[in-house]
């Protein structure tokens, strides 16, 4: 319960709550309890509570300026808070307009009050002076009386409201302007936005001092005629000491904004804030005074010549009537003569006519030089500014920028709008929220933008984390309807797996991103705030900020598409253009946009810079095809940081010998599309992109991979089946995932799965259920929504009865290539392409040779060779005419006809006759040859054997 001193603060919000630190409300049940606020001489007011706010400090309260004012509460000012929750509920209330304006007002809109009062009071009283807003920018003053049963009381739905008009009416109409006394057609109060006077699509004047406002943010009796003398104080945030000013309103019939005050950049100066600025619109009786002298205050530059120029600029200004000048406001054009003036005595506004400019000999000078404001803005030099026309930049740009207008559109202001856009690196995601930001900084959304940069915020304490984000939100709330760009954000809400041991920094991680959620959620719900984000993926992102499931922060994702060949050309040329630099016409675009596969914005942008000095290397300023050719050699994309490729070798498919139907398979499914990209880019069917190589051990399946990656010209990830399975639960499926969206970032690309039965074996076989998980993740990256386009899944295995049988249909490991053990024929080649480096006699017959070799795989025949080769040199340390010059030279003997005898002899194939056949049945039943007798069969012919 509450029973303290409080300090008052001020929050920009539309209700009469009252709100306290989320370290106060923590143990109060807001919605059924009563505060009352002891103030000034033993004033009474009662309240009910707001959701809690972040940006107060324990023992801090606020309210709506507005409100406080009306009540007599000052800002800052120490009062005392006491709760209860005896409350009872109200059946009928009396509300009595304070003014005539606002009855009719209250009598036109009487539904849109019922509709929003119970959102903006709770808690009533008798004698209780109540701000009830009609919209953003109407708002209306009310007196509550006649409450029955009791009073303090709670509203409730069926609470009778009645409206009664104003029990007494003083206001007069008098024009403007008048001979000493100033006096409005109302007296009201409006809370306005700052906007530019350029946003008008009107002639306007050129008085710095007339401000332009929608008629129907002031009341409906007044006509786009009438002038009205207004006291303009702005709201600050903080302890900063208001400013005001006074100013003529301009009623107009038709603006963008209903809640827009539009003034000259004078009074933005003045003010010293930005778009958006909250300003109080105040109508009331201000008497004129009377101005005895004007004195001018300049730089030193201008003292001879400032009489002159001011009365110049005046005189312009008075041709059309009475001016309004401020005091102590500078005026004039930047980087020209600049100026302010000063009425005496020490007035702080008056009135300059063309009767006060002729009756003037001269202007005072001022003694005290104009102090002119030095902040310069800086020149940031964007060197990559991506295309809006490449990929689907201007897809999502437009998308999201209605996302924000129907969120801050009048009649939509509960539609969710926040936005995540995902991307990978260097993929421009920060440039084109850039880009989102102006476009909706500008006319006619006018939206504040605040932009954090995550990756400063790294390693942060959480309390400095929430320092940095309150002061953020406080400009926010300030300047609403406001948009905060949180860019990379998954550096500071990293996932954390389910299941890992929990570390200091995963803590850190889940900590950080709820506390961040909790903030997002009532700043958001209480203000018109939105949120873009951009994140490199939805995996990297915590399940605090991102779910599958629950609350949605993010219900609109957008993700950055990869640049084609086309898009990437038009890019080269326009970073070129960028930079002024010329290119020879003989260039092949074609080439190096099939060569530049997976760069992205930033991997272009600097290979053209590579390319550009490869040509002043050349001390050239045209930028031909050998720099080019030249530059990417040096040049890598930016997604294979993380991604570790495997060295394809030393050797291609001439070396190695047979298997010649499936090397002319392998070429067909990964060369053909690099190499025939307009035939393979206009096929109406999704193409084979998955191999399943299978046969016996030692036919060569994983040296096939490393040469097809070779001949190709692809890169090679290569992965062992059990590398990939975890004892955590979602590791397994999180690593199947990772290796998938790293082939995506080094495509083209070959993705090897070597022992795959052990990877992917039939499901239900497994007690754990590791791998019927990781069988099910493979299925959906094999066959899902994603594109594998530029990535081929090669996998390879000895057993092809233990793979899953979901992974060999068509459409995911649909081709299977069988790798037999050699015949006569085979094993011939394979003997030559082995010996190519060996020194034979010239009695060697490797014809001989693979005709003693029968039932040997290619792996027995190199170790035939290695054995050979050992006996050669066993020979050479044997023989008596050796010199140990000779040894330690290194001269080996020839091979001869006697040493390859010796080593068939001597090496023994790695099959035994069992396990042929053991391997011929399992082919045939793989292939679908098999029947009920294949086993009885098998046992006669290795029992006759």
């Amino acid at each position: 319960m509450l029973d303290r001193e409080y300090k008052v603060k001020f929050i920009s919000s539309k209700n009469s709550f009252l709100f306290l630190s989320s370290q106060d409300c923590r143990q109060l049940d807001s919605d059924k309890l009563l505060i009352r606020m002891s103030h000034g001489d033993n004033k009474n007011s009662y309240f009910s509570l707001g959701p809690p706010l972040l940006m107060l400090k324990e023992g801090e309260c606020a309210l709506c300026p507005i409100l406080a004012k009306e009540l007599g509460i000052e800002k800052n000012e120490i009062v005392s808070l006491a709760s209860t929750r005896s409350v009872g509920s109200v059946k009928s209330l009396d509300m009595v307009a304070a003014t005539k304006d606002d009855f009719e007002i209250l009598e036109m809109l009487a539904g849109d009050v019922q509709e929003s009062l119970m959102n903006q009071v709770r808690i009533v009283h008798n004698k209780q002076k109540l701000v009830v807003w009609i919209s953003n920018s109407v708002r209306v003053t009310v007196i509550i009386d006649g409450i029955m049963p009791i009073s303090p009381g709670r509203l409730e739905n069926l609470t009778e409201v009645k409206v009664m008009p104003p029990v007494a009416q003083a206001d007069k109409n008098i024009d403007f302007p008048q001979e000493n006394v100033l006096k409005n057609v109302i007296k009201t109060q409006i809370v306005c936005r700052l906007h530019p006077l350029t946003d008008l699509n009107i002639d306007c004047e050129k008085h710095p001092f007339n401000v332009y406002l929608h008629k129907n943010s002031i009341a409906n009796s007044i006509e786009t005629s009438d002038i009205l003398l207004a006291q303009l104080e702005l709201i600050c945030m903080g302890d900063v000491k208001p400013k005001d000013l006074i100013v003529r309103v301009l009623v107009m019939e038709e603006t963008d904004f209903e809640d827009a005050l539009f003034v000259s950049d004078s009074i933005l100066e003045h003010f010293d804030c930005g778009i958006g600025g909250r300003v109080i619109l105040e109508t009331k009786v201000i008497p004129i005074p009377t101005m005895k002298t004007v004195e001018i205050v300049t730089s030193s530059g201008y003292f001879t010549t400032a009489d002159e120029m001011v009365r110049e600029y005046l005189a312009d200004r008075v041709k059309k009537g009475a001016l309004l000048m401020n005091s102590d406001v500078v005026l004039g054009d930047k980087g020209n003569f600049r100026f302010s003036l000063k009425f005496m005595p020490h007035e702080e506004f008056g009135l300059i006519d063309s009767d006060f400019l002729r009756g003037c000999r001269k202007f005072a000078l001022f003694g005290t030089e104009l102090v002119e404001d030095n902040k310069k803005e800086e020149d940031v030099k964007d060197d990559l500014q991506v295309d809006m026309k490449c990929g689907n930049f201007q897809e999502i740009s437009d998308a999201a920028i209605n996302c924000f207008q129907l969120k801050f559109a009048h009649c939509c202001n509960t539609v969710s709008s926040n936005v995540l856009l995902t991307g990978k690196q260097g993929t421009g995601k920060s440039k084109l929220v850039a880009k989102i930001a102006k476009d909706l900084s500008e006319k006619p959304s006018r939206i504040h933008v605040e932009t954090v940069n995550c990756k400063k915020l790294k390693n942060k304490s959480i309390e400095s984390l929430l320092k940095a984000m309150t002061s953020t939100f406080q400009k926010l709330i300030y300047y609403q309807p406001s948009l905060l760009i949180l860019d990379d954000l998954q550096v500071i809400c990293e996932r954390v797996v389910e299941g890992e041991a929990p570390t200091q920094e995963n803590l850190h991680f889940n900590k950080v991103s709820e506390t961040l959620a909790d903030a997002f959620e009532n700043y958001l719900s209480a203000n018109r705030i939105s949120i873009l984000a951009t994140s490199e993926s939805l995996d990297k992102l915590n399940q605090h900020i991102f779910s599958s499931r629950g609350k949605h922060l993010f219900k609109n994702v957008f993700a950055l598409a990869d640049l084609n060949k086309a898009d990437r050309i038009h890019l080269m040329n326009h970073f070129l253009e960028a930079k002024e630099v010329s290119r020879e016409k003989n260039i092949n675009w074609d080439e190096i946009g099939v060569k530049t596969e997976g760069f992205v914005a930033q991997d272009l942008a600097d290979y053209m810079d590579k390319s550009i000095f490869e040509a002043y290397k050349t001390e050239s300023e045209i930028v031909s095809m050998d720099n080019c050719l030249e530059a990417l050699k040096n040049s890598s994309s930016l997604s294979l940081k993380k991604v570790k490729l495997h060295a394809a070798g030393d050797k291609d498919f001439n070396d190695i010998g047979g298997l010649q139907v499936v090397k002319k398979s392998l070429v067909e499914t990964m060369m053909w599309p690099a190499q025939y990209p307009n035939i393979f880019g206009n096929c109406p069917l999704r193409l084979q992109s998955g191999l399943l190589l299978y046969g016996p051990p030692g036919t060569g399946k994983t040296l096939l991979a490393g040469a097809a990656a070779k001949h190709c010209n692809l890169r090679l990830i290569s992965i062992k089946g059990p590398e990939l399975l975890s004892k955590y639960i979602g590791a397994s499926e999180q690593a199947v995932r990772d290796v998938f969206e790293k082939a995506q970032s080094a495509r083209p690309c070959i993705l090897f799965f070597d022992e795959f039965d052990s990877l992917a074996p039939r499901r239900g076989h497994d007690s754990t259920g590791v791998t019927d998980r990781v069988v099910n993740q493979l299925l959906t990256q094999l066959d899902g929504v994603e594109s594998l386009t530029g990535v081929c899944v090669l996998a390879a295995t000895s057993r092809p009865d233990l793979l899953d049988p979901a992974l060999l249909r068509p459409g995911r490991l649909d081709k299977h290539i069988l790798c037999p053990i050699p015949n006569l024929d085979g094993r011939l080649l394979i003997l030559q392409c082995l010996s190519r480096t060996l020194q034979f006699a010239k009695d060697v017959n490797l014809s001989k040779v693979a005709k003693e070799t029968v039932g040997f795989t290619g792996a027995d025949l190199q170790a035939v060779l290695y054995t050979a080769q050992m006996n050669s040199v066993e020979h050479l340390l044997n023989e008596e005419a050796a010199s140990e010059a000779a040894i330690n030279s290194g001269d080996v003997n020839f091979i001869a006809q006697k040493h390859l005898d010796g080593a068939v002899q001597t090496t023994r194939p790695s099959l035994t006759r069992e396990e042929k056949l053991k391997y011929e049945r399992i082919i045939d039943k793989f292939q679908g040859k098999s029947d009920p007798q294949d086993f009885k069969r098998a046992k006669q012919r290795v029992t006759i054997a």
